[in-house]
């Protein structure tokens, strides 16, 4: 029974079973979700206690790693420390290598003396030394620990070493109080990856006191450590049953859809065959074509799905396009609509390359074709155009940056959106290679002259049509040298395609490659457009300052500090580090976001400023307390007016904290927009986000902006300072009625592109002008490499792919091998010789940064001492700040292992960075007595250099610290320089070097590859092959030695066989006249009877007569028999009939002369074509036909092989000059030869061939345009 119903769902009917099955269990989900929510709704409260109660072991679990893994580390210190704080080994320089290790980057680790004191450190400080003793907690004991800015996971415990008791503590950051929008923080929060993992919403209060919440929708419990003791309280969202029911609904549909889908794709496999059965493929495309619409429109539905599985390449932040009507709203929508077009586009590539090679004699065919020119020639660049314009709305309608940052490695969607952009070239790519196609297929001579003079014509066609169709757009969206490129590389690939490969499926690679280069050459193109357009939106925004967004920033951070309960409680908390909340306050909000000069200051219930943290703004960055009143409760927000700077807008604002209707303090906030003090000229690296208010494409530091008032300037903004001559074009440039202007300005001896913009204020001419380096052909290349090798990775992918699928046919030939070994000769070193430079260009960096450091440096020092020599009873406080203000110099002053000054003090007030000495540089200064030491340091992913350097003031030892996190230094070439240079220009040169391989391999493996293939042709029988001798040296030696050889095998093959013969006449004879012998002495003695008779006059002499007569007669049919067999003999050889595939052997025939310079067309519509014949003689036959139509100076021979009732007709068609009228009946006659070396044996032994199968071989007909053979073969009998 089982194995009927098997049976019965063998072949295509198992997809259809199984899509029922789906659909099935689609309807079967549907049907069963209202029961599992009504069961959930019934025995919810079982349900969401047994919920809450897995929430809070699994939470513990997850918290109990992170203590064992804390306390396995402090036990491994603790063992070292014993060892190192030995007396024996008790050395400085192995403390501090102990607990500096790079395996313990991630921990803080404090090491105190029996008396308390710090002895040993790393980088990071977590708990100030007089915190930690005397203990909170006891030793061993894991606890938390909350800083200003970060709580750590913390653990402090005791060495005993001779009586001595050293302490040492252990810290792993937990959760930061601050976030940042930069490209180099770090984030680090315990709640939030609790929140990740389990879906709702947590709070960790990092107290042993915390109470917990007698909220009903919020669950409590304490967190312990491994002594059992209270350390924190874990708070989280109790699990809602609406949010619960919704979450199954949404699962269930999520189901529902994947059902859909994989019952949609197994459509395919089910009605596979009906679709190849079907007779038209113009139906057959618009049947996938329908199939594929459907299916994006179920995607489309299922969007939910998607985002589940994929969220980071569906959030349509990233690209969201008006194209395909609204089908593509993120960059996965643009993947499956680019891929399924891509489906569509090969399908027609295939269908039309085929139609288009198919030979078509119908006189309609031929009306169709010339109807279609000038269709096909306006879809031809109206197709163009439609791909700059998807390009185009690749890059304007994103938020990614492709050519923003000088990244290698991009990440996720921008990966993805270079794939996308890839597939959708090749998809507009294929279909213009068909146009391109159809064009060519109008040449009708084969004639190479010919061929080349229509072949120029259609190209000059071709780019006339796109410059004139360029010229008449009123908004073209390319220019005439991209249209020249494109149109060029189209032409390029569809030479190849109709020359040479029609139907290699490598075609595809490298269609990609051209693709690729088309399309990130309009990338890079477009990109330029909006950078353009993006200097016109800053100037227009400096222009009109935003006002309305400036209040909204400083009432939305007002709004979100004073609903924050941290915040609040603050106000309660003695000896609270205000610093720290103010920045905490900053970083969260958009002022920090936009990169804008900022403060955030907070006052105490007296109006007292008691913390601040200010970028930029100096005395504007503290609102004066009179307009501060605790009537109000909304956020206070107003414009200060600066009379000196009527350019500059200050929004500022201010709202009062209150705790029970009771005002505790104040929290003011203030933003100042103003040219000169934008982006990151006020702002650190370390805090500047890649986002600014007015430019989102440039980054800020590349740009220049000069403001005009009447003509003098007014504002600078970035790192030039031009002449009166160098801003005459800006201030006389050519103004539209727009007024507005580009122009090309020249300062420094580099070229910018400037936009200008002109207003008029109060009868006040006001310019401003915002201008760009152009870029030079590094960053270009750069550029285009940055996306091309990208795209490049993913053609190598399908070559692979391509290589896997044909690897039956893959052969490693010489020229291959040669190839492989000429590019690893060349890229190696090339790729040696870039990590080398990169290296030096990094080494000399480091050393102008170090040299820039050490300047400064010495200038802080020079400019102390001079103070100190005019003011000696000044304070050194007054001193230090004096030189900060005066040299524009950041720095920091440290007595021993503190630090007594900063320059930017706010920054360790708010514990940003530490205030202790660096543990490494420390120990070199005071231990190896260096004078200097320069240190790496890093503030999370921010890298940087800090210079220390002993100094002596009023005979005083002082360490003062110089680094590049604060002072900017310009290096001459930075590494990011480097990178530029080195990637774009190395990988021109490895595509020049991969060009030029090819080149050079081919040109070596040429006369090789010739020489293979006449071997090849000399071992099917082909000894009438001469190789031309274009060579030198020992190649050409080879290639006339194998000429001889040639010559003298077809020549020793002619002795042979005539030898052959003759001695089989010889033996022949001898038998012959052996045989002959036999019947003659009866004949002889039958004919001397009948005489003696006749003479005797016998009287039965007629009976005598009679039947010597029959003797005679019977000895002559045997002579008759000896001639027949002597007359086969004659036909010797004899041929060798075996079962031959004819369709293999002409194949193979053919494939003897693929190097050589024609094209031999093969074509049949027949799956099998047999017959019992020599296959030797065959080949022999068909390189005979093919090298008299090379010597007719034929350029194609189409072969075409086809059945006609019960016989094979074999058509063999070529271009050369023919057959003269004088020749055509003598050709078949044997030793008939117009060649010079001929031997006329050719068609004579072919037509004996054929008529040995019973076959007829028949010159069809012959012209100066070219000559055709017909043959005749008929079928075997049993076929």
């Amino acid at each position: 029974m089982n194995n009927k119903v098997f049976k019965n769902i063998r072949g295509n009917k198992k997809y259809l079973y199984i899509v029922f099955f789906l659909v099935a269990l689609f309807f079967l989900t549907g049907l069963i979700t209202p029961f599992i929510l009504k069961n959930l709704s019934s025995n919810w409260n079982d349900k969401v206690s047994e919920e809450i109660t897995e929430i809070e072991t699994s939470v513990v679990k997850i918290f109990n790693k992170k203590e064992q893994k804390l306390l396995y580390i402090s036990q491994q210190i603790k063992l070292d420390l014993l060892e190192t704080l030995s007396p024996k080994n008790r050395t400085y320089a192995n403390l501090i290598k102990l607990i500096n290790s790079d395996n313990l980057n991630n921990y803080s680790i404090e090491v105190l003396a029996p008396n308390g004191k710090l002895i040993a450190w790393n980088k990071t400080i977590a708990i100030p030394s007089n915190n930690i003793l005397p203990l909170s907690f006891p030793a061993g004991h894991i606890n938390f620990y909350e800083s200003d800015l970060i709580t750590y996971l913390s653990v402090t415990d005791t060495i005993l070493i001779e009586n001595e008791q050293f302490y040492f503590s252990v810290s792993l950051p937990i959760e930061k109080k601050y976030k940042l929008n930069t490209p180099y923080y770090q984030s680090i929060s315990f709640s939030d990856e609790l929140t990740k993992i389990f879906k709702v919403n947590f709070n960790v209060y990092y107290s042993p006191f915390a109470e917990k919440e007698t909220n009903n929708l919020t669950y409590s419990f304490e967190l312990l450590n491994k002594s059992n003791e209270k350390i924190a309280l874990v708070s989280f969202s109790k699990p809602l049953l609406e949010n619960s029911l919704s979450e199954i609904s949404t699962y269930s549909s999520l189901i529902q859809s994947l059902l859909l889908i994989f019952s949609y794709l197994l459509i395919i496999p089910t009605y596979r065959k009906e679709f190849k059965n079907l007779n038209y493929e113009g139906l057959k495309i618009l049947k996938l074509g329908f199939y594929l619409l459907l299916f994006r429109i179920l995607l489309f539905s299922s969007k939910d799905l998607f985002d589940f599985l994929i969220p980071d390449v569906t959030n349509p932040a990233y690209f969201s396009s008006k194209f395909a009507f609204g089908l593509v709203k993120s960059p996965f929508d643009f993947f499956i609509t680019v891929l399924f077009s891509l489906i569509i586009s090969i399908k027609i590539f295939q269908v039309c390359k085929r139609l288009l090679f198919k030979n078509r004699s119908s006189k309609y065919w031929s009306y169709f074709k010339y109807f279609a020119i000038p269709f096909l020639l306006v879809l031809f660049l109206y197709l163009i155009r439609g791909l700059n314009a998807s390009v185009k709305s690749v890059i304007f309608d994103s938020t990614l940056r492709y050519f923003k940052e000088p990244d290698l490695i991009p990440n996720l969607p921008n990966l993805l959106m270079s794939l996308n952009v890839l597939i959708l070239g090749t998809s507009f790519i294929l279909v213009l290679i068909v146009i391109i196609l159809f064009f060519l297929s109008f040449l009708k001579s084969e004639k190479k002259r010919k061929s080349i003079i229509f072949v120029a014509i259609l190209f000059i066609i071709l780019q006339a049509s796109g410059y004139f169709f360029i010229g008449l757009q009123p908004t073209p969206l390319i220019t005439f040298v991209l249209i020249f490129i494109i149109i060029t590389l189209l032409f390029i690939i569809s030479l190849r395609i109709y020359f040479i490969r029609p139907n290699s499926i490598y075609n595809y690679f490298y269609i990609t490659i051209i693709a690729s280069v088309i399309v990130v050459s309009l990338m890079n193109y477009f990109n330029l457009d909006l950078e353009k357009e993006s200097l016109k939106t800053t100037a227009l925004e400096i222009n009109r300052s935003n006002n309305n967004l400036l209040e909204f920033f400083v009432n939305e951070l007002l709004l979100d500090a004073s609903d924050n309960g941290n915040v609040k409680s603050a106000f309660l908390i003695q000896n609270k580090n205000y610093n720290a909340l103010a920045f905490q306050i900053w970083s969260g909000s958009s002022l920090q976001k936009e990169s804008l000069p900022s403060s955030v200051v907070i006052f105490n219930r007296n109006k007292e400023v008691v913390g601040k943290f200010d970028l930029g703004l100096g005395r504007d960055a503290i609102l004066d307390k009179k307009y501060l009143f605790e009537v109000n409760f909304k956020p206070q927000i107003f414009e200060l007016i600066d009379s000196e700077l009527p350019s500059t807008s200050i929004i500022t604002g201010y709202v009062p904290v209150k705790l029970n209707n009771i005002t505790v303090g104040f929290i003011s906030a203030t933003v100042k927009f103003d040219l000169e003090n934008i982006g990151l000229q006020t702002i650190p690296n370390f805090l500047s986000s890649n986002l600014n208010i007015v430019n989102s494409v440039i980054n800020l530091d590349q740009l220049q902006i000069f403001t005009f008032v009447n003509s003098k300037v007014s504002q600078i903004f970035g790192n030039l300072y031009p002449s009166l001559d160098q801003v005459k074009p800006i201030i006389y440039a050519e103004f539209s009625k727009l007024n507005e202007a580009w122009i090309y300005l020249n300062l420094n001896n580099e070229k910018y592109l400037t936009y200008v913009l002109k207003s008029e204020v109060d009868n006040i001419d006001k310019i401003i002008s915002v201008s760009v380096l152009e870029k030079n052909l590094s960053w270009n290349l750069y550029n285009f490499f940055k996306l091309f090798i990208i795209q490049i990775i993913y053609s190598l992918i399908l070559l692979i792919f391509l290589f896997v699928f044909n690897i039956k046919q893959v052969v490693f030939t010489f020229r291959t091998q040669l190839l492989i070994a000429f590019l690893i000769i060349s890229i190696i070193p090339v790729v040696l010789l870039a990590i080398y430079n990169r290296s030096v260009v990094k080494e000399k960096s480091f050393a102008a940064i170090s040299q820039g450091l050490n300047e400064r440096s010495k200038y802080v020092e020079g400019h102390i001492n001079s103070q100190i020599i005019k003011h000696g009873k000044r304070p050194l406080e007054i001193n230090f700040d004096n030189a900060a203000k005066e040299l524009g110099i950041s720095f920091s002053v440290f007595r021993g292992a503190d630090q007594i000054f900063s320059s930017k003090q706010q920054f360790y007030d708010s514990k940003i960075f530490n205030t202790k000495f660096d543990p490494i540089a420390f120990y070199y200064l005071n231990y190896l007595n260096y004078r200097k030491y320069i240190d790496d340091d890093n503030l999370d992913n921010f890298n940087y250099q800090t210079l220390y350097k002993k100094i002596i003031l009023n005979n005083e030892n002082y360490i003062i610290s110089v680094n590049n996190a604060f002072n900017k230094i310009t290096v001459p070439f930075s590494v990011i320089d480097a990178d530029v240079f080195l990637f774009g220009m190395y990988s021109f040169a490895v595509i020049l070097i991969i060009l030029f391989s090819t080149i050079i391999a081919n040109r070596i493996s040429y006369p090789i590859r010739k020489l293979t293939g006449a071997a090849k042709s000399i071992g099917q029988g082909d000894f009438d092959i001469s190789l031309d001798v274009k060579e030198k040296g020992e190649i050409k030696e080879l290639v006339e030695g194998f000429n001889t050889m040639a010559r003298e095998i077809q020549k020793n093959q002619i002795n042979m066989a005539e030898l052959e013969r003759e001695n089989a006449w010889k033996e022949m004879a001898k038998q012959v006249a052996h045989e002959v012998k036999n019947p003659l002495t009866p004949m002889k003695l039958a004919v001397q009877q009948l005489l003696i008779a006749y003479n005797d006059k016998k009287k039965n002499f007629g009976t005598t007569l009679k039947k010597l007569s029959e003797t005679i007669l019977s000895q002559i049919e045997n002579l008759n028999l000896i001639a027949s067999e002597f007359s086969n003999f004659a036909r010797m050889p004899l041929s060798k009939l075996e079962k031959t595939d004819l369709l293999e052997e002409i194949s193979r025939t053919c494939d003897l002369f693929l190097d050589e310079n024609i094209k031999i067309e093969f074509t049949t519509n027949l799956k099998e074509a047999s017959k019992y014949a020599d296959a030797t003689e065959l080949r022999r036959m068909m390189i005979n036909f093919i090298r008299n139509s090379m010597q007719a100076e034929s350029t194609i021979i189409k072969i075409n092989l086809d059945q006609v009732k019960k016989e094979y007709q074999l058509l063999i068609e070529d271009n050369g000059k023919g057959i003269s009228t004088k020749d055509r009946e003598k050709i078949f006659n044997s030793n008939f030869t117009t060649k010079e070396k001929g031997m006329g044996l050719g068609l004579f032994l072919a037509k004996r061939y054929i008529e040995s199968l019973e076959g007829k071989l028949s010159l069809l007909k012959s012209s100066k345009i070219g000559t055709t053979f017909k043959i005749i073969i008929p079928l075997d009998l049993n076929e």
